[in-house]
């Protein structure tokens, strides 16, 4: 799947990828997120600028036919073919994928560097990180 700008005819999105066909689509309240439901027994949330996975995927035993955000977009509801529904929480504050990969290089105090080894962040990298983020450091 992909989201396409219908003005242009182009896509906005890379290819949105489940091993099987996608069942149920939504996008959330805020528009910055996109659910999938699919025939392979999962869920998925996606940032609906970049593509990218915001999510791991949220497994059931059978096709999820039906996958939709809550109105405040906290959290998400999925209905399977093995007759379960879930409710899943979504991370608070944390939008897109950039911001994710922004908390993780905090947490980490490094970064993975071109060669994929490790680089420590030195402390005025982490200001900036920090700042990204609107975290404050503790004195």
């Amino acid at each position: 799947m992909r989201v396409w700008d219908v003005a242009t005819g182009r896509p906005l999105t890379r290819w949105l990828k489940h091993t099987r066909g996608i069942s149920s689509v939504a996008f959330s309240p805020d528009g910055r997120r996109l659910l999938t439901g699919s025939n392979d027994d999962t869920a998925r949330v996606w940032d609906a600028v970049t593509g990218e996975p915001v999510s791991p995927p949220l497994r059931h035993r059978d096709t999820v036919n039906v996958a939709k955000f809550t109105p405040d977009g906290n959290a998400i509801v999925t209905a399977s073919a093995d007759n379960a529904w879930r409710i899943w929480r979504l991370l608070a504050n944390v939008q897109s994928v950039e911001e994710l990969e922004t908390v993780a290089h905090l947490l980490a105090g490094s970064r993975i560097d071109s060669t994929g080894g490790m680089t420590p962040l030195v402390p005025e990298q982490m200001h900036r990180l920090m700042q990204k983020t609107g975290q404050r450091p503790t004195p």
